[in-house]
């Protein structure tokens, strides 16, 4: 049995045994073979820390910059202003024929009927606006009148109420409806909104096989129109 030493082969009896060093793979906290249990050291710590530090400046990178943010809301603004603009050009000239018609209407039936007051009229007036609110149409008849609030009409005013669109030609005139409407409106619109994000997820995957098809199917003619002239690609 032969030692390499000094890359020469000595005989065992003269050459000096040195102390047998731990293997390589060997842990530093190992002794005769026996290894402790598993601990974690100060290294490992700072690695988890950094692996930390790195995912949250990771996520970081994602959050919209201030800019942008102020960028969007100045195109927000923009988009209302400009929205406030063309309602107020189309429904502003109607809403002052119909103050000049009124008013006519008014002086009108004054004149015709004498016995009847101004204010005798407006209360009368007024009256019929309650009940238009209330749901009961003060025209003709109205226990003959459809209800606002029968099943369809209150299917459709929820559905106005989570979809933030509220027409407004309908609302509670209680008190009790108008402390559910805000109750339903806290939790049906988040609803809403969870409903439209699935909804969202599921068109931007069906766009994007399209838009990958139509690719594929573009390059493909790229191909044939180039292989057909002769010029390789």
């Amino acid at each position: 049995m032969f030692f390499l030493y000094t890359d020469h082969f000595f005989p065992p009896s003269s050459v000096a045994v040195p102390a047998a060093a731990p293997p390589v793979c060997q842990p530093k906290g190992a002794t005769n073979g026996h290894y402790p249990a598993p601990r974690l050291s100060i290294s490992s710590r700072a690695t988890v820390v950094a692996r930390m530090e790195g995912t949250s400046q990771g996520g970081l990178q994602t959050v919209m910059k201030w800019k942008t943010v102020v960028a969007i809301f100045v195109v927000v603004v923009v988009y209302l202003v400009t929205g406030g603009l063309v309602f107020r050009a189309l429904e502003q000239p109607f809403e002052s024929s119909q103050k000049n018609t009124i008013a006519l209407e008014k002086a009108e039936f004054l004149r015709d009927h004498i016995c009847v007051s101004p204010q005798e009229l407006e209360t009368l007036i007024q009256h019929a606006l309650d009940a238009d609110n209330a749901g009961v149409s003060p025209i003709g008849n109205s226990s003959n009148n459809s209800s606002h609030w029968d099943l369809g009409s209150a299917f459709f005013f929820a559905g106005t109420v989570i979809t933030t669109i509220g027409y407004g030609n309908i609302a509670p005139s209680t008190e009790g409806g108008k402390i559910f409407c805000i109750l339903y409106a806290i939790f049906g619109i988040p609803l809403f909104g969870f409903l439209l994000a699935g909804i969202g997820d599921q068109l931007g995957t069906i766009f994007g096989k399209s838009i990958a098809r139509v690719e594929k199917v573009f390059r493909g003619e790229t191909l044939a129109s180039i292989t057909g002239s002769g010029i390789s690609p």
